[in-house]
């Protein structure tokens, strides 16, 4: 039998996948910013830090203090790892990433305001934006088992989910139709939304060529061959990985929805299928007091439609459907294992590819 990956092992995949906030000269942040029509006077970069451990799992994220008129301004950069040869996603889409939460934060939606853009990274060297930084907390990287979901009483814990549905829901709510939003989300080539946002993945399936690829193709072709026929209006703009780790909260409510590069136009059904596949993950690996704190896939979705109002369509499709982003993720993730690892990494996806294949 195989071993287990050392978490030595695993902590290096990490890292080559991870973007490391140091790719960003802060020299490079002051110029920028001293460039922008709207800031008087020098400008001066404090306190530079990385994301924390739940941020910039594919987008680099860069924490830092702007000292702009004497005044202190605490400001988030996100930027494209393109450099890294590592990393997840062969497009990142900054400008889009730019515009939507732009538009979104100014509809009113708890969204950090997007303020400024080098789209082709000729001051900051990579392609970025600065938003506003909210202050909040967000979720254990294992939710229900630590931090403010885990180690929560049960009726704080529901009240915590029921404020996230109730942030999910005002995405799903959105007005997208006949606005800008529907070009700022991840899209390429195809005849539906749902297969727009598909072949998104599919061109970091081309530039990775991961194992499996015939796999995926079948999967991909039977998606698409089954794919319900959704009418425009029951459409909605998706946020795309809606982990709990994605919301900050203040006491028991979501002040801010972070991490849009994967947005969409979909179904609301699969922004809950993946947080319900990602439930059935810490299931799995958790112990047996924090699986049961943890809703199976019927209670979940019957809890965002009390909290939303909405009804949650076509989940069992949208169960398979999550499946490829998350196994086009995961086999783009496998380049950076070394070669005794890889092929365990690769086996352990056949929880994944069992739900894909409706096994």
């Amino acid at each position: 039998m195989a071993e287990t990956p050392k978490p030595d092992v695993i902590a290096s995949v990490m890292r080559a996948t991870k973007p490391d906030f140091t790719d960003i000269d802060p020299a490079d942040i002051a110029r920028f910013l001293a460039q922008q029509p709207d800031i008087a006077g020098p400008v001066e970069i404090a306190n530079v830090r990385g994301g924390g451990a739940n941020a910039g799992a594919s987008s680099g994220v860069v924490v830092f203090d702007a000292i702009l008129e004497g005044k202190v301004e605490p400001l988030v950069l996100r930027y494209a790892p393109l450099r890294n040869e590592g990393r997840i996603f062969f497009d990142y889409g900054i400008r889009q990433q730019y515009e939507l939460q732009a538009r979104l934060a100014d509809a009113g939606l708890a969204v950090p305001r997007a303020r400024w853009i080098d789209p082709d990274g000729a001051v900051l060297g990579l392609p970025g934006f600065i938003m506003e930084k909210v202050e909040g907390d967000v979720a254990h990287a294992s939710p229900f088992s630590a931090g403010l979901i885990g180690d929560a009483a049960p009726d704080v814990r529901e009240r915590r989910i029921a404020s996230i549905f109730r942030a999910l829901g005002s995405v799903h709510g959105a007005a997208w139709q006949g606005s800008a939003v529907a070009s700022c989300v991840r899209q390429a080539a195809g005849r539906t939304h749902f297969e727009r946002y598909i072949n998104w993945y599919w061109e970091t399936v081309e530039w990775v060529q991961p194992p499996h690829r015939e796999r995926l193709e079948r999967l991909r072709s039977w998606l698409f061959a089954n794919q319900p026929d959704i009418h425009h209006d029951d459409l909605a703009l998706i946020h795309g990985d809606p982990s709990l780790g994605n919301y900050m909260l203040e006491g028991d409510e979501v002040r801010a929805i972070i991490d849009w590069e994967l947005a969409g136009i979909v179904a609301p059904a699969y922004d809950i299928a993946m947080q319900c596949m990602a439930n059935s993950y810490y299931r799995a690996v958790s112990a047996p007091e924090v699986a049961a704190r943890i809703p199976d896939d019927a209670s979940w979705v019957a809890h965002y439609e009390s909290v939303t109002g909405r009804r949650v369509e076509h989940f069992e499709f949208f169960r398979r459907a999550v499946t490829l982003p998350l196994l086009v993720v995961q086999l783009s993730m496998s380049r950076n294992f070394p070669d005794g690892l890889r092929d365990e990494f690769l086996a352990g996806m056949e929880a994944i590819w069992a739900v894909g294949e409706g096994r």
